[in-house]
């Protein structure tokens, strides 16, 4: 009994407690043995029960009774896991079921093998498994159909993986035309393996059989084996003359077997006659024969056929009349003596085998030829240099080439040589100096030389001698020309002549004193007074030393020189001007010489500026320094920089006590105003000395 206490009241409540019944129990070795009755297995299914190594087993346990709740546990057991290893070591027969499935995988073995396979729970059923070794499934070739002598690749493959560490499989056939290893290993894990099967050229078609073998099972393949078959026929060369020898040859795919390999041959033209057939020696896969074409009276195309079992090739053979000469030529046609010309023979149609010999001649010795060429076999043309000598005077030489009975002529002109160019060196001289000239003919001077005449535009500026003489044997002279006396730069022409053929040489003969430059213009801004910064150079281009008379400058200017007495050869002096007046001014200075009879004048011209110089004592306090103005008189009396008409010269004050006014709008004959004043440290200006005037010259 129990109390239970309520908020606000107590009250006592009975509570009475009935027992639970109580059921009889039942023995427990009844239900242990019930249950037993229900475990014991029935049988163990393999499907398949024989298999290729590598393959899956699938498995069915049967136990008696349908498995009571919570199933029924079957142990499982292999006697080989290393062949056949089970997908677990236990199944259940689910509660209700009376089957239970689970797999078996097996790996390669290189033999048949047995396993057995246990089921147990009350009692133990077993089954046996076969494990298969790989068995061969096929051989294949590729290619299957083949020429003698070529490779075909074979492929086995088995029924399943092979097994570590590898499976070996035998070979063998049924026929001596083939070669190959008297096994091959499948590797492990894989199902085929791949080897090279070599074949012998054969004469005839034949039929050879591979078998492989492995694991007590073979499968063959069988290979075809054909003979050559010619696959060309081709001559050399393909075009010929009457009575001439070509060369054919004929080429099998495939190299020839022992005892070699007959080609048929067989000819469409009686001009090409050829052999009924040819063998191709063993091993070799072509063979050459001769052919001795027939006279024919234009030309002929011959077809040829070569002829292997079915299988045919042709080649064809040009066939012209016999051999003559058709043309000679000469490149060039005509040369000068001396020169070299390129002479080629051309014949009607390609040289034999060994070639053929064609004479030469020529009809002037003049042209010498070599006494024979040989055309090539194969060529239609020949090719030889003709070498001339020096002649005096043109010659028309002919060049003759004979074969046989046919000739063929071409002529040759042979020039004498002329003169071609003229050149001096140096090209300027001065008075008194030598220039080497240079004549150059086309070609060498014949025997005795050759005289080329020479004569001066100018023979006072550049005398020339009348000739000069070539010596035999060579294509060049040279002579000497001294220059005359010129007043001015004179350009002089000299022309080399032999025969109707001239060439010019040009040269130019300075004076013996030259003034560069050969006139002045005054700088813009040059002063009166002050040295122009144009300087005239004098110069003695001769080879010996110029007495100088006098320099004298026209009287708008004076000159100053650095020029001695007597000028060097080769040597300069420099005359440096100054402008004594202002505005524009025309005048020259003037050099008289003893190197020639007239004066050598330089023209002067140009504008010179007057301009004004200041100075002014120092102010006596330091720190000053000076602004200076100017005004025009004209505008009013000189005054104190006050004076509205002064003008600030220098943009900045000076510390200097000069100053120079060189102002380009100064005019001359106006009178200026200067005056300065002092500026102290402040900017504070006052008057500094008293002003002064200034009158510019009147031009």
């Amino acid at each position: 009994m129990g109390r239970v206490r309520l908020t606000g009241m107590s009250v006592l409540v009975f509570v009475f407690f009935t027992p639970l019944l109580q059921w009889p129990r039942m023995a427990n070795s009844s239900l242990e043995a019930a249950t037993r009755g229900h475990s014991n297995v029935v049988s163990l299914a393999l499907s398949p029960e024989q298999v290729a190594g590598g393959s899956t087993v699938s498995a069915t346990v049967t136990i008696a009774t349908a498995a009571p709740r919570g199933g029924v546990e079957v142990r499982l057991a292999s006697s080989s896991s290393a062949i056949a290893e089970l997908s677990s070591t236990s199944v259940t027969v689910p509660s209700g079921q009376t089957t239970a499935a689970f797999t078996i995988r097996t790996n390669p073995v290189d033999s048949a093998s047995q396993v057995t396979i246990s089921a147990s729970a009350n009692n133990t059923v077993s089954a046996t498994l076969t494990v298969e070794a790989p068995q061969v499934s096929s051989i294949s070739l590729a290619p299957a159909v083949l020429t003698g002598s070529q490779t075909s690749t074979a492929t086995v493959t088995l029924t399943s993986v092979a097994a570590a560490p590898g499976a070996t499989v035998t070979l063998a056939t049924n026929s001596s035309y083939l070669s190959f290893s008297a096994t091959a290993t499948v590797p492990s894990g894989t199902t085929s393996v791949t080897f090279q099967v070599a074949t012998v050229a054969v004469a005839s078609t034949t039929s050879a059989t591979i078998t492989a073998s492995s694991g007590g099972s073979s499968k063959s393949a069988t290979l075809t084996i054909n003979p050559p078959a010619v696959t060309a026929l081709a001559f050399s060369p393909a075009t010929v003359s009457a009575d001439q020898v070509a060369t054919g040859t004929v080429t099998l795919n495939a190299i020839a077997p022992a005892g070699g390999f007959p080609v048929g041959l067989a000819s469409n033209s009686a001009a090409v006659p050829v052999p009924a057939s040819v063998v191709v020696p063993a091993g070799s896969t072509s063979q050459s024969f001769s052919v001795t074409t027939d006279s024919v009276a234009g030309s002929v195309v011959a077809t040829v056929t070569a002829t292997t079992g079915t299988t045919t090739a042709t080649g064809t053979l040009a066939v012209n009349a016999a051999l003559s000469l058709s043309s000679v030529s000469l490149a060039p046609a005509s040369v000068t003596g001396g020169a070299a010309s390129s002479v080629t023979a051309s014949l009607s149609s390609v040289a034999p085998a060994g070639g053929v010999t064609v004479t030469l001649s020529s009809s002037d010795p003049s042209v010498t030829l070599p006494a024979s060429i040989v055309v090539s076999a194969g060529s239609a043309t020949a090719s030889f240099t003709a070498v001339t000598s020096p002649v005096s005077a043109a010659k028309s030489v002919v060049v003759t080439a004979t074969l046989g009975s046919s000739s063929a002529t071409a002529t040759l002109t042979v020039n004498p040589a002329v003169v071609s160019g003229l050149s001096f060196s140096p090209a300027t001289l001065g008075y008194g100096q030598t220039s080497s000239g240079t004549i150059v003919l086309t070609g060498n001077a014949p025997s005795g030389g050759l005289a080329v005449s020479l004569t001066s535009n100018d023979p006072g500026a550049v005398p020339a001698p009348a000739s000069v003489a070539v010596p035999a044997g060579v294509a060049t002279q040279t002579f000497t020309v001294t220059a005359g006396s010129v007043s001015s730069v004179t350009s002089a022409a000299i022309t080399a002549a032999t025969g109707s053929a001239s060439v010019t040489g040009s040269l130019t003969v300075d004076p013996a004193l030259m003034a560069s430059p050969p006139s002045v213009v005054l700088a813009s801004g040059t002063l009166v007074g002050v040295p122009s910064s144009q300087t005239v150079t004098l110069s003695n281009t001769s080879s010996s030393g110029i007495a100088l008379d006098s320099i004298a400058a026209s009287a708008e200017f004076t000159q100053t020189n650095t020029c001695s007495a007597t000028l060097a050869a080769a040597a300069s002096c420099v005359i440096t001007l100054t402008p004594v007046q202002g505005g524009s001014l025309t005048g020259s200075v003037t050099i008289l010489s003893g190197a020639d009879s007239s004066a050598l004048t330089v023209n002067l011209s140009g504008t010179a500026m007057h301009w004004v110089a200041l100075t002014w004592m120092a102010s006596t306090t330091s720190g000053v320094s000076y602004n200076v103005y100017r005004q025009l008189q004209s505008e009013g009396a000189c005054g104190t920089p006050a004076a509205s008409a002064y003008t600030l010269l220098n943009s900045s004050p000076i510390s200097v006590t000069y100053y120079n006014d060189t102002d380009p709008s100064l005019m001359p004959g106006d009178t200026y105003c200067y005056s300065v004043t002092a500026v102290d440290s402040g900017g504070t200006s006052a008057f500094a000395v008293p002003p002064a005037t200034a009158t510019l010259p009147s031009p």
